[in-house]
């Protein structure tokens, strides 16, 4: 599963304030290099990871994958494939 990045610290020039940018949002946090702006990021990027880290919305078992797979191979794949296709999962199953 490709992991995110963490979002980075970084320098708003024109201003000189501290932001990041998390899901295209970017959020102010104070003068850069600051204590408070620092807090701040780490906060954020806690929660951002907190929400992030659902892992169970992509786990699926060999079982369930091969179903799936088996139901769009009888539609993408000629019907010559599909007797192999099924004694295949006949076989993951056991």
């Amino acid at each position: 599963m490709p992991r995110k990045r963490t979002p980075k610290y970084m320098l708003h020039r024109p201003t000189g304030q501290a932001r990041v940018r998390i899901d295209g949002h970017d959020s102010y946090l104070g003068p850069h290099g600051s204590r408070e702006s620092r807090d701040r990021y780490d906060e954020l990027v806690s929660e951002w990871l907190a929400s992030n880290d659902d892992r169970t919305r992509f786990a699926l078992t060999i079982d369930e994958l091969s179903l799936l797979f088996l139901e769009h191979a009888k539609t993408y794949y000629p019907a010559v494939c599909h007797n192999i296709l099924e004694f295949s999962a006949r076989v993951l199953a056991t």
